[in-house]
């Protein structure tokens, strides 16, 4: 996944706008809200540079657009890595052990950096409708 830092004045612009609001799947309008303008903008900032009606961001604007689609990526991936209902277990059937290394596991992947926890308590009430959990984590830092 590549960072979306293109140069708004650039003639490619609008093609690389118009494949990234694509890879997202968002329709202009919807792209457009996320990074807080309006749709008929988004039209024009995707419209070829020597028609009348189109337009060139801010620099404002395009790094509204730049975090807007990082945000967007970064959503749809942890999105991606979420359990499927098959892997779900109830909360009652969860032990400490397990626990910690659904934690561990989550922590890593989100920091980048290995990840190790240990759980200290661990209270569920009845029903698994609520769970309390103590954990202590420990992440390894990278050798200098």
């Amino acid at each position: 996944m590549t960072v979306f830092d293109a140069n708004p004045a650039a003639e490619s612009y609008p093609d690389m706008l118009r494949a990234v609001r694509n890879e997202l799947f968002l329709s202009q309008s919807a792209f457009a809200v996320a990074a807080g303008y309006s749709a008929v903008m988004q039209g024009r900032y995707e419209t070829a540079r020597n028609k009348p009606n189109s337009a060139i961001p801010s620099d404002k604007t395009a790094k509204a657009i730049k975090m807007m689609v990082e945000a967007e990526r970064a959503k749809q991936q942890a999105a991606s890595q979420a359990p499927s209902a098959a892997e779900v277990q109830p909360l009652k059937s969860i032990s400490p052990h397990q626990l910690e290394q659904l934690f561990g596991k989550l922590l890593s992947q989100h920091t980048g950096a290995p990840c190790v926890v240990s759980v200290d308590n661990a209270e569920f009430s009845n029903g698994g409708l609520r769970m309390t959990v103590s954990l202590a984590v420990e992440q390894a830092l990278p050798a200098a």
